[in-house]
């Protein structure tokens, strides 16, 4: 982290790094299964260009405490060995930082993450974005409306 820092930005790099914590484990799961197998050692392509070092997160003002409806939420992140993403805002890291978890992908029979090197520059077209949840006329449990707002987080609403 570079620049400032805050709260919210604490609380999604923990959460973040929980969801590619999971990755890796399905990973290490089925390599240490396939291993048992005879399975083949590791053979990248040649378009494998390294792994990943860091992300460098420059937020350059300072957190906001809540959301509203003239926040900034664009970002640019760059991909790469050393990787950074840039915002004005924490709304903008918040978003960057889902489209950076999203961009890792397993490969090889569950036995490698990658993630591709790309250049990001995004910004919501609308300024409001929402999904309307009738629970005065749907019942719905808290574990059904927690994963819709899991969904809704990966969807950047």
């Amino acid at each position: 982290e570079k620049g400032k820092t805050c709260d919210i930005l604490k609380d999604a790099i923990d959460r973040y790094m929980k969801v590619l914590r999971n990755t890796y484990l399905i990973v290490e799961k089925y390599s240490r299964k396939l291993s048992r197998h005879g399975s083949d050692a590791d053979n990248f392509d040649d378009n494998f260009k390294g792994t990943l070092q860091e992300l460098q997160i420059n937020l350059s003002a300072p957190c906001e405490t809540y959301p509203h409806l003239h926040m900034d939420e664009k970002y640019s992140l760059d991909v790469a060995k050393v990787s950074i993403l840039n915002s004005d805002s924490i709304w903008g890291v918040l978003r960057g930082l889902e489209s950076f978890v999203q961009l890792f992908y397993m490969a090889d029979g569950y036995k490698n993450v990658f993630i591709n090197a790309t250049q990001i520059q995004d910004f919501p077209k609308y300024t409001h974005r929402g999904l309307l949840v009738d629970t005065s006329r749907h019942y719905i449990t808290v574990p059904t409306l927690l994963k819709t707002l899991d969904a809704m987080e990966m969807n950047k609403m």
